[in-house]
Formats: structure tokens, C-alpha cells, sequence
């Protein structure tokens, strides 16, 4: 019955497509010319087309959302956060959890990364664009906790309440979370550079190695780092940090009796050291490889 209503409804639409002659010839509605081509055919031709070029249609945008999903699974394997801090204060974050099955009674790595100048502000997404939340993002995987928070845009990681709120949120993790409280490590560019060195003087005890990258810091308080595993990294060219921020810290560790530091420069090389140090796997092995107290 519906095949019979179908061809019934193409051969009237055949007929209006087409005139015929006065002995019934199928002619062209434009040139009157003679068909040669069935016109029910004709149509079926035409449907066909219009259906082939629907799938074609389908696929592309298959493909094409298929991609922004597969981009879009990726930054949502961190999440953002807020740290509720006193007086009504706010800190965001993004966060990174260890892909798939956790172990059982298993303790992980906690990594704190510290953005520099330019991400500060309200927009959780600018501290996506280097380190270890943008390799995350791009799709690396961590065996590890990584917490990646955003400054406010007046504000310093180096500043008493900085240091204070990154204090909080690192007890909070450690609390929530199967954290190794022997593996707890921070790094940072920049301002982060600079954050680091900070967070390590006012909490030696806590971090089992730090990577402080185009920073500089309070040499006055270097004794404080003595114990840490530190590895400094600078360019040689680099005009907005100079590299002395570096040198002269690892100087005044090593002065203080400090052993377990040591310092990589980048020749030719400007304020973006950044980039070639977190891409390099060999400082994430021998960062994951420090234990606090060893």
C-alpha cells in the first residue's frame, strides 16, 4: 500500500516536472525538445542525488563533531575549581585526578603548579596556556595529582596571602585525595618561578623537590632550601627575569650547604624557557623520583 502511494505521488510530480505533446511524448517544459528519459526515472535520479549528497552532509559533520568532542573530553580531564578562602576570598583552580582505575590503598604523587604574570586574573582558562595544565589539556597523562591555580590580577604567588591560600589548598588536597605526603612537589614559570622559591622557604618540610623556572628569589632566605631538591632552569638571553634571578639563588643555596640543587640555562634563549623544560620528560622523571626526606 505505502509502495504504491510512493510511486503515485512521484509519477504526479514527474508530471508536473513535464509537458507532453498532443500525442503524449514527454517533452522539455524549457526547450520543448523531445525526453528520451523516462521521467519517473528522471526523479528517482534526482532523489538519489540529493540523498547521496545528504549522507556526504552527515559524515563531514559526524567527523567534524566527533573532533570538537574529542578536544572538548580533553580539557574537561581537569576540572575547575574554588577554593573558599577567609574573609569571602576566592581561589581558583584547575584540577587533575590520575586516569583510570585508582588502586587500592594506593598514595599519589600531589604536583603545584604556578602560572606566571600573564595568566593572572579572572578567566580560569588563561592558566591553560603552558606547563603542565596545557600538556594535560593537549592530552599527557600524570600518575599524579596536579592542582594548577590562578592569581588574582593584583596579586603576587610571592605575597603572605598567596603563599598563605596555596598553603590551604595543598592541606585541602591532601586531605580529600589518597595524597603521598612524601611526594608532594611544586614548580612554576616565571612569577610561578618565583612563587616556587617562595613556597619552599616558607615550607621546607613539606616539598620533596621544586622546579623553579626563569624566577628569582629572596637569597636571604636560601638556608631554608638547603635540604630541598631543587632544579633551576633560565634562558641565557632572557630580558624580562634575568637569569642572575637564578644563578645567584643556586649560588646562595650552595653557599648555605645546600647539595641537592642544581641549575640548567638555555643558550640564546629569552624569557620562554618554559616550553623545552616542561617538555622535557627527564624532568618529570627526576622530579617523580625525589622522596622527601631522602
Amino acid at each position: 500500500m505505502y509502495r504504491q502511494l510512493f510511486w503515485m505521488q512521484l509519477k504526479r510530480l514527474a508530471q508536473k516536472m513535464y509537458k507532453s505533446d498532443i500525442y503524449g511524448i514527454k517533452v522539455s517544459p524549457t526547450t520543448g525538445q523531445q525526453l528520451l528519459r523516462n521521467p519517473i526515472h528522471s526523479c528517482i535520479r534526482r532523489l538519489l542525488m540529493k540523498i547521496l549528497f545528504l549522507l556526504m552532509w552527515l559524515a563531514i559533520s559526524a567527523t567534524m563533531t566527533a573532533k570538537v568532542w574529542a578536544e572538548q573530553t580533553k580539557s574537561q580531564r581537569q576540572t575547575a575549581e574554588v577554593l573558599a578562602g577567609e574573609a569571602g576570598s576566592q581561589l581558583g583552580y584547575w584540577f587533575y585526578q590520575p586516569q583510570g582505575e585508582k588502586v587500592a590503598n594506593k598514595k599519589y604523587p600531589l604536583v603545584l603548579f604556578l602560572h606566571g604574570a600573564g595568566e593572572r586574573g579572572d578567566d580560569i582558562n588563561r592558566v591553560l596556556r603552558h606547563g603542565p595544565p596545557m600538556q594535560i589539556k593537549k592530552g599527557k597523562d600524570f600518575d599524579a595529582y596536579v592542582i594548577s591555580p590562578q592569581c588574582p590580577q593584583k596579586s603576587w604567588w610571592t605575597s603572605g596571602e598567596m603563599v598563605k591560600q596555596l598553603d590551604q589548598l595543598l592541606k585541602k588536597i591532601a586531605d580529600e585525595y589518597p595524597i603521598d605526603p612524601s611526594r608532594i612537589y611544586i614548580t612554576g614559570l616565571s612569577m610561578g618561578g618565583m612563587g616556587t622559591m617562595a613556597m619552599v622557604q616558607a615550607y621546607p618540610d613539606r616539598f620533596a623537590a621544586a622546579v623553579p623556572i626563569c624566577g628569582r628569589g629572596d637569597t636571604k632566605k636560601a638556608d631554608k632550601m638547603v635540604n630541598v631538591p631543587m632544579w633551576f632552569f633560565h634562558g641565557e638571553s632572557d630580558g624580562t627575569v634575568k637569569p642572575e634571578g637564578s644563578t645567584q639563588m643556586v649560588e646562595a643555596i650552595k653557599a648555605a650547604g645546600g647539595k641537592k640543587v642544581k641549575l640548567t640555562t638555555y643558550p640564546s634563549v629569552g624569557h620562554n624557557s618554559w616550553t623545552m623544560t616542561y617538555d622535557n620528560q627527564e624532568v618529570y622523571d627526576w622530579m617523580f623520583s625525589q622522596r622527601l626526606g631522602k
